[in-house]
């Protein structure tokens, strides 16, 4: 994979992932066999059915998200991707997070495994309600 595929396919991951409410649209950018660490530490998810719920139960927290892929490196399939994000929450206040995903691709269009890496602090603010 290029970093150019890359940078296409995560563009696609990340509008999936915070635009919109088609969460099989993003659960589909998975191999049926598919794992989302999100972030690393919690338990794996396992499965586009467990990858969707997951998506569908982080949204309802979730206003409006932008996020931007800052740095790609492609290795085979597998790339590490640099990234920043600004989260605007259904009860008004704001989460910036950044963090780096690594991702395993199971073929250009679907990824097999993700991992990221970033602040859980903001995650467990975000849904305790408590973001500023």
């Amino acid at each position: 994979m290029t970093e150019t595929e890359a940078r296409t396919f995560l563009d696609r991951y990340f509008t999936a992932a915070m635009q919109g409410t088609d969460h099989d649209r993003f659960a589909a950018l998975y191999s049926e066999d598919g794992v989302l660490e999100d972030p690393v530490g919690t338990p794996p998810l396992r499965g586009r059915p467990a990858i969707r719920e997951f998506l569908a139960a982080g949204r309802q927290q979730i206003a409006h998200g932008d996020i931007a892929v800052h740095e790609v490196i492609a290795c085979g399939l597998e790339v590490a991707a640099r990234w920043s994000g600004m989260l605007r929450l259904v009860n008004g206040s704001s989460v910036a997070i950044q963090g780096i995903g690594v991702f395993t691709f199971a073929d250009p269009d679907h990824v097999r495994h993700v991992r990221e890496f970033y602040d859980v602090s903001h995650l467990a603010r975000m849904f305790a309600g408590t973001a500023a």
